[in-house]
């Protein structure tokens, strides 16, 4: 088939045609839509980088945050240890002193019921020595006149001196 002169002008045209019409519809609806999707995947590229600059500022900001925070938790735990040796020392040395006090206390009250032991043999004792010391000067001095006067001034000097 032999095609014609003017045949391959309107297949050529034709096809132009259609090309043409290609690329209008191509260049006015595709690529402006094209373009608005490509400018929307940028900006949303641009915030989310604007975004990850901001969280790894914030990062950094925490970190240090945690760093000072962590310092002050370690100071503060010293503190506290050191109040705590400090606690129990200061009990250590309460009972210590409460056991020196106690024994104090055991060494008078053992000193106390001694002197009390001593004061009821005394008791039970110096009235009897009396009198036997009585009987003993009234048997030696009770001849004699003066004697009984004597006797007399012996017991008083005694019962002062009890």
């Amino acid at each position: 088939m032999f095609v014609s002169g003017f045949s391959l002008f309107f297949r050529v045209i034709n096809c132009a045609s259609f090309i043409g019409l290609f690329l209008y519809f191509f260049y006015k609806k595709w690529v402006p839509s094209i373009r608005k999707k490509i400018e929307e995947e940028k900006a949303i590229e641009s915030s989310l980088h604007y975004t990850r600059e901001e969280l790894v500022q914030r990062k950094h900001e925490l970190q240090a945050t945690l760093n000072t925070k962590k310092k002050e938790y370690d100071l503060l735990l010293d503190k506290a240890l050191q109040w705590q040796k400090a606690v129990e020392q200061q009990q250590v040395q309460r009972e210590g002193e409460h056991k020196q006090m106690l024994q104090r206390m055991k060494e008078k009250i053992a000193i106390q019921e001694k002197n009390q032991t001593r004061r009821k043999i005394e008791m039970r004792t110096i009235p009897t020595a009396v009198n036997i010391a009585r009987i003993e000067l009234q048997n030696i001095f009770s001849s004699e006149p003066v004697g009984k006067e004597y006797i007399q001034d012996i017991m008083n000097r005694i019962q002062k001196s009890v």
